[in-house]
């Protein structure tokens, strides 16, 4: 049997004038500017796993590259910003199969983050702007949260992965990637599945979005 097709349904947040997407494929799409947000891609980790024993099936290694080309699909003239950790490790395989997807945008900036030193000098590297923070009137993007802010500018930002944990009945406990706003400062999930996991506090003061199979849903604390 064909598998049945799943309905994606993104969850729409307006903030100051802007209109962000925020879909379950753990991406943002920022429609007043065209760009496509997504952070913590860490593409070659699973590659590193199998060169220490560690067994992934070869469908897991290019998942992840498979769901940036159907983003790729969906939004093909949009400009991709990659907010920090594209890659991990050293070249491999990996690293190439991405370039090839690369190339399908039209324009792909990059915000440094912590593993990407030995992306920036890899002589293969595709025409990617390479920068530590990109700056809009009310967005700034980094890949490490940061205060350096203006009243009226919010932080889109990585690096922390942050999940949410959620109590059923008796014992039950799920945890689930999100996206999450504290003060000044909007988490983009990990792209990736294969990384840690921080499960952020739930507090009355901040504005958490769950990530389920299909949709976003706002959490109320």
């Amino acid at each position: 049997m064909p598998n049945k097709k799943i309905n994606i349904e993104y969850h729409l947040w307006e903030w100051e004038g802007e209109r962000l997407r925020l879909y379950p494929e753990r991406y943002l799409y920022w429609e007043n500017e065209h760009i496509l947000l997504l952070s913590d891609v860490h593409i070659g980790k699973t590659t590193e796993w199998l060169h220490e024993g560690i067994y992934i099936p070869l469908s897991g290694i290019m998942s992840t590259i498979e769901r940036i080309h159907h983003i790729y699909l969906r939004h093909p003239n949009s400009h991709l910003v990659i907010v920090g950790d594209l890659v991990h490790g050293k070249e491999n395989q990996e690293w190439h199969e991405l370039d090839k997807v690369l190339r399908c945008f039209p324009k792909v900036s990059l915000i440094e983050g912590n593993h990407d030193r030995s992306f920036s000098i890899w002589p293969g590297l595709t025409d990617i702007q390479i920068v530590e923070r990109m700056e809009f009137t009310n967005i700034v993007l980094t890949h490490e949260p940061t205060n350096n802010l203006k009243e009226n500018q919010i932080n889109i930002h990585g690096h922390i992965h942050p999940n949410v944990s959620l109590k059923g009945k008796g014992l039950q406990r799920l945890i689930l990637p999100c996206f999450y706003k504290k003060e000044q400062q909007f988490c983009l999930p990990a792209f990736t599945i294969w990384s840690g996991k921080y499960v952020v506090p739930m507090r009355p003061e901040d504005t958490i979005w769950v990530i389920t199979q299909n949709k976003v849903l706002h959490l109320s604390s």
